[in-house]
């Protein structure tokens, strides 16, 4: 809230809309990830950090705490990784995102589209396949080679 305060106040939000999406059903959560330019991400110290990873695939450009686990994703080529508990760099930040998206949408939106790509390329359904496999062979292998 403290964010979201401070670009209110600042009127850097005049022309967004904040829509939190509390205990919505999946599609329309994924309707809004795809209607929008960014995705604010307030988590808090956790493994992965799936709602901005989501977002990010939808072209959604991410700007926010990483929680440690989004650091992987959240990378400063295609989003904008904030450390945990900088509010007023987190505001500062959001208001940048927003004048540069005034001044060269087209920058801003092609970060959108490389932060998409590279979601669907880093955790797409088949390497996370390849994955389970590969790490299912590694134990089974453990396995017989201990008995």
């Amino acid at each position: 809230m403290q964010v979201v305060n401070i670009l209110k106040f600042r009127g850097a939000l005049k022309d967004f809309e904040i829509i939190p999406f509390i205990n919505l059903p999946q599609a329309e959560v994924a309707r809004i990830y795809k209607d929008s330019l960014l995705f604010l991400s307030f988590g808090y110290p956790e493994g992965f950090g799936l709602p901005p990873a989501e977002a990010m695939a939808c072209g959604c450009v991410a700007i926010g705490f990483h929680g440690g686990g989004g650091r992987e994703f959240l990378r400063p080529e295609f989003s904008y990784p904030i450390e945990q508990g900088d509010i007023v760099g987190f505001a500062r930040t959001v208001e940048e995102v927003i004048k540069a998206y005034e001044l060269n949408p087209a920058a801003i939106l092609d970060k959108g589209r490389r932060a998409a790509d590279f979601i669907r390329d880093h955790y797409s359904p088949e390497k996370e396949e390849a994955e389970v496999i590969s790490a299912w062979q590694a134990i089974i292998l453990d396995f017989e080679q201990s008995r």
